[in-house]
């Protein structure tokens, strides 16, 4: 009987183990990082990756502010793959507008800008008015 409590004992180790394993490699395989401020490479010391992954969905990319071109190393950041739609959010370095969609990042969120074509559609009062505006010197308060 001592040789079968031992079997048992040993058996329960092992699916206790197995359990434990189970749940770390769960546990770890759903740490990921979300757009939005999240560092995954460092340029500056010590350079490397940071943090956990990227979400699906998301890559980790260099940051690079509206018309800014890689001259020099800069961090990067886990953001969208996709561009981001109208109304998303793109303050927090979460990715690029859509702009083939004509989006920009305004106050943190992807906005259509007025095109120089919208403004040209204008009644011509409204027209006449933008520019009687923009002669009139600024008022101070």
């Amino acid at each position: 009987m001592g040789s079968s409590n031992q079997n048992c004992s040993s058996t329960m180790a092992f699916y206790i183990i197995g359990l434990v394993a189970a749940f770390s490699l769960a546990y770890v395989n759903g740490a990921c990082q979300l757009p939005g401020d999240s560092k995954c490479f460092s340029a500056s010391n010590p350079i490397g990756p940071t943090g956990d992954a990227c979400c699906n969905g998301a890559l980790c990319q260099p940051w690079l502010a509206e018309g800014e071109t890689l001259t020099v190393p800069v961090d990067w950041y886990c953001q969208w793959a996709d561009p981001i739609p109208v109304n998303g959010l793109c303050g927090n370095k979460q990715g690029k507008c859509d702009s083939a969609a004509g989006l920009s990042c305004v106050g943190g969120v992807c906005q259509q800008q007025l095109q120089l074509q919208q403004l040209l559609q204008l009644p011509q009062q409204q027209q006449q008015l933008l520019l009687q505006l923009r002669q009139q010197p600024q008022q101070h308060l």
